[in-house]
């Protein structure tokens, strides 16, 4: 696959695997291929990126806290803005122990604006999903895997046979497995502490 820099390659991209053979040159323009690329890309984007946590797209964020107040939890911290799906609460001030977990939950603010983080870990680090509009961060296989997914969308609006969405859909499974095998594989672990290989080995 090319490289896919813009939202507009990637929507090509897609009417391509949905058997169209009109391209796009903008998601502004007044055809009808264009207007559900541009409705639905950002759902496709979204729904993949939220599905696991891909390296490319996690952050670390040092929480505010809120004024909120939550029943059941010592503190209650302001969620960042473009967080998709929080994965792990860690302390910012003192290693947390392996094979640990600060117990958490989240939740949408009383103005309905926003999340909030609920922990009673006094000095939270959120490790989370971020949103990533930035196609050119896209690894090729995350961008296979959003291509097919927004084609099981498309295969409902544009003209091709709306049966074929189901097999969209299954590719679109299977490349999120491929993605996620090559961002397993893109890091190498730290090694365990002294202490747990001493046991291991004791």
């Amino acid at each position: 696959m090319a490289t896919v820099t813009t939202e507009v390659q990637l929507c090509n991209l897609a009417l391509g695997f949905a058997g169209q053979r009109q391209v796009i040159t903008s998601l502004t323009e007044e055809s009808t291929e264009a207007q559900m690329c541009a409705l639905y890309y950002p759902l496709a984007r979204d729904f993949v990126l939220a599905s696991r946590a891909w390296r490319f797209t996690t952050r670390r964020s040092v929480l505010a806290l809120s004024t909120e107040e939550r029943t059941h939890w010592d503190y209650v911290y302001v969620a960042p803005a473009r967080m998709l799906k929080a994965h792990e609460i860690v302390s910012s001030m003192r290693p947390t122990p392996p094979g640990t977990a600060i117990p958490f939950d989240w939740e949408l603010n009383d103005a309905g604006t926003g999340n909030l983080i609920l922990t009673d870990e006094p000095d939270a680090e959120l490790i989370y999903s971020a949103q990533v509009p930035e196609v050119g961060l896209f690894p090729p296989s995350f961008v296979a895997a959003v291509v097919w997914q927004l084609a099981s969308y498309l295969a409902m609006s544009v003209p091709v046979k709306p049966q074929l969405a189901q097999w969209f859909e299954s590719q679109a499974e299977k490349f999120q497995r491929i993605a996620a095998a090559a961002d397993l594989n893109s890091a190498v672990p730290s090694p365990p502490p002294l202490a747990e290989v001493t046991r291991t080995r004791s």
